[in-house]
């Protein structure tokens, strides 16, 4: 198409056998011409890799590929198929062969690529792109961001309106299972709180369920947890790509390097504490700290196995805290007589 166009037609016509001409107004070819003088004219051209519409004006290649809603990126990602059709489809338009929506998307469907896609996709793409059913895409865009926003506040994860929007679209382009979709909703999992202390118990949903089982795993087993590590055990169980009980392995793994002695007999099931009541016993019954029954856990016989009672006891009536209370001693000998009679000891 040339450059500049008369803005008005001229119009021949026979009157008993005479001719005659007159001159009419020419519409606009399209939005993106202006008016100069008598012409319709084309705005400057402003680089070589451009076509011309008639509404949008001068348009590059990437630009275009977005009016079809098919990126570059993608385009490239198939050579012998979309790219191909698309470098046909952008020559014709450069030599002014513009180039309809309904042109391309009847090409589009011969090709491999848009007869493997599923039947999600293509119907996205189908509703995406037809303008009468324009208002059954925004109710399905609609109905979709919905039920995006409900699983992802039972999964535990926190969207913004736009990110649900985004999602939404992605869920309805990809039809999604739950399953799918749980994965996807993982990476939005995040606590809310910025310091160590303000992130415990912060999540919410499935994923703050996770939290706290982990969490509790970690201290029945006297393992401290990074709270990055936490976070990503409960991205991985959300998204179903592994379950608590590989996180509770994890932590009994440090627990039997901690706890050598009762390696055999610490698992995801039995936690250092569990294994610790016998000791927990005894020293509650003598009402002494807790750091006796994590001391006696760590010791080891000259065999390697965990110390007797006995040994405990032993160990308890010669520390300080022992010696720190005078006045209760003849009282609390007396309730560790008992004690060691009670397991045979003396």
């Amino acid at each position: 198409m040339a450059d500049r166009i008369s803005i008005y037609e001229t119009i021949t016509s026979t009157t008993d056998g005479k001719k005659s001409t007159t001159k009419s107004p020419r519409p606009a070819p399209g939005k993106a011409w202006k008016k100069v003088g008598n012409f319709w004219v084309k705005p400057a051209k402003p680089s070589e890799d451009v076509a011309w519409d008639d509404d949008k004006g001068w348009i590059t290649a990437a630009s275009q590929a977005t009016a079809w809603d098919i990126p570059l990126a993608i385009i490239k990602s198939d050579p012998e198929g979309l790219e191909k059709l698309f470098n046909e489809a952008w020559a014709a338009q450069k030599r002014g062969e513009e180039w309809t929506q309904e042109t391309f998307t009847t090409k589009l469907k011969t090709l491999d690529w848009y007869k493997t896609k599923s039947e999600a996709q293509r119907k996205y793409y189908t509703l995406s792109k037809d303008p009468a059913q324009e208002a059954e895409f925004i109710s399905q865009i609609n109905a979709s961001k919905a039920s995006i926003q409900d699983a992802a506040g039972l999964l535990g994860a926190s969207l913004t309106d736009v990110q649900a929007g985004e999602i939404a679209r992605i869920n309805l382009q990809n039809g999604f299972n739950a399953a799918e979709l749980n994965n996807f909703l993982s990476s939005y999992i995040g606590f809310s709180g910025q310091t160590d202390q303000e992130k415990i118990g912060s999540l919410f949903g499935a994923a703050g369920d996770a939290e706290d089982a982990i969490r509790l795993w970690g201290r029945k087993n006297n393992v401290k947890l990074a709270e990055d590590w936490i976070l990503g055990q409960v991205r991985g169980i959300a998204a179903g790509d592994f379950t608590l009980d590989k996180a509770k392995d994890y932590i009994a793994s440090i627990a039997k390097q901690q706890y050598s002695a009762w390696a055999d007999r610490i698992d995801n099931k039995n936690s250092v504490e569990d294994l610790a009541a016998g000791y927990r016993q005894l020293v509650e019954k003598v009402t002494l700290q807790n750091e006796f029954v994590n001391n006696a856990m760590l010791a080891i016989d000259d065999k390697g196995r965990p110390i007797t009672n006995q040994t405990l006891i032993k160990t308890v009536r010669k520390s300080d805290t022992w010696a720190d209370v005078p006045k209760n001693k003849d009282k609390i000998y007396g309730l560790a007589d008992d004690i060691l009679s009670k397991f045979g000891m003396r």
